[in-house]
């Protein structure tokens, strides 16, 4: 009586472990699969990031150009009139010579 369940648990863990085998072996195949087109997926995503950051890129120079020239416009009656200064030096060397 001792036996039988002795095999029946022999019997019932060598199916186990057939079946979990069979797992590892399927997983294994899938993941064969994975390993293959992962490096493609990455480079593509690589690619649009890239392609995304250079988009951002030129809106952020335009945006800044913008907000330099209101920002030169807001100030302008502050700055000299750029002919009459170099005028100015002109004059200034002149007197010096």
């Amino acid at each position: 009586m001792i036996e039988r369940p002795s095999l029946i648990i022999k019997i019932v863990l060598v199916i186990v472990a057939l079946f979990f085998g069979l797992a590892l072996k399927a997983e294994e195949t899938r993941l064969k699969g994975f390993f293959d087109k992962f490096p493609a997926a990455v480079q593509e995503e690589i690619g649009k990031t890239k392609k995304y950051q250079k988009k951002q890129w030129g809106e952020a120079k335009e945006q800044g150009q913008v907000l330099w020239e209101s920002v030169a416009k807001f100030f302008e009656h502050l700055l000299p009139d750029e002919d009459k200064e170099w005028e100015e030096v002109d004059d200034t060397i002149e007197r010096k010579e």
